[in-house]
């Protein structure tokens, strides 16, 4: 309905328009050598008197060190493209009222208005008749982004942390293209990165068998290490492992030890459970320490060949975790690990 009523209109105008130019009689062509085009756009050039008596009166070659260092009495408006950058600077001290200072002359608001306009369709001309869309920045995908497209292309989850480096940042965002470099160094990470996540898309047989390490964290071993763990454990750790194919794979649990005698911490007198979850279902519950008590004898010395009990307390000491090992037959591909001390 309004498409329609705007027509009418349209129409109606035109009649009226033919009306009366049949009453002031034949309407006469335009002179041949006449340009409206030119007309027009001489119209709307840039004042340069106002230019001058507003702009170069301070801004110039002699006073630039004064005013911003910007010299203004070599700029043609005749020729905006040749200065395009000084311009544009103008137009923005102008329209933000910047420009003239308090205190100094200023045009009337509705001559200001005008200049501004005049000098904004130019620059608009300039460009359109010399694009220079700029340079444009090589833009590479970063982790998070390349880790949410592995996602949406073969629904498979890796961890970005554990393939690739983290990327700088740039105006405080991580996908500025202009820091994005891209150095041999990481060429080769994202070639390796390429090169395990299509082995674990594509599952074939051939796919060569790799060890995959977890490691928890030591500052959560004495409350519940997350959200993905059950209530009333303490420490351990949940991860989503992705099995590439069905098939038997072997879980190794190996404990804290310490730094200087390489014995595993916390089994000198009490025992632990440790239970191994894959999807929830509890696949195994480890007991580990309390076996031996007392002082480890082979702690500053080796112990003597004839204290047999003391070399079985000390080789517990050291290698408890040996039956901390179990191989379980897996078929599904993308599934939630939980491996936590049991309350």
């Amino acid at each position: 309905m309004r498409g329609a009523v705007r027509f009418g209109g349209v129409a109606l105008t035109a009649a009226v328009y033919l009306q009366a130019a049949a009453a002031q009689g034949p309407v006469q062509p335009p002179a041949s050598n006449a340009r409206p085009a030119q007309t027009a756009n001489a119209a709307s050039a840039p004042s340069r008197e106002i230019f001058d008596k507003y702009c170069v009166g301070c801004h110039n070659e002699r006073s630039k060190a004064r005013y911003a260092n910007l010299a203004l009495d070599g700029v043609d408006l005749a020729n905006i493209g040749a200065h395009a950058e000084t311009i544009e600077k103008v137009v923005r001290k102008l329209q933000m009222g910047q420009m003239p200072p308090e205190g100094l002359p200023r045009p009337e608001p509705a001559a200001l208005a005008a200049f501004v306009d005049s000098l904004e369709r130019a620059l608009d001309r300039a460009a359109d008749a010399a694009p220079n869309p700029g340079r444009v920045a090589s833009h590479r995908l970063n982790r998070a982004e390349y880790v949410n497209a592995i996602y949406d292309l073969l629904a498979l989850r890796v961890d970005g942390a554990e393939l690739l480096p983290s990327d700088m940042a740039g105006f405080g965002f991580d996908n500025n293209a202009d820091v994005l470099s891209i150095t041999p160094a990481l060429m080769s990470r994202y070639i390796a990165a390429a090169t395990k996540i299509s082995r674990m898309a594509i599952a074939s047989p051939d796919n060569r068998p790799i060890t995959q390490m977890y490691k928890v964290a030591f500052e959560r071993r004495d409350q519940r290490a997350g959200e993905d763990l059950p209530f009333a454990t303490r420490g351990g750790i949940a991860v989503r492992h992705a099995f590439p194919l069905d098939g038997e794979y072997v879980f190794t649990l190996r404990l804290k030890r310490n730094g200087t005698v390489s014995t595993i911490d916390g089994i000198e007198e009490d025992s632990h459970e440790i239970e191994l979850r894959i999807d929830h279902a509890l696949v195994k519950r480890f007991t580990v320490g309390g076996m031996f008590k007392g002082p480890d004898p082979g702690v500053l010395i080796a112990v003597p060949e004839d204290d047999l009990e003391g070399q079985k307390l000390h080789d517990y000491r050291m290698n408890a975790d040996k039956g901390l090992e179990i191989r379980v037959p897996v078929v599904k591909r993308d599934i939630a690990m939980k491996i936590k001390p049991a309350k």
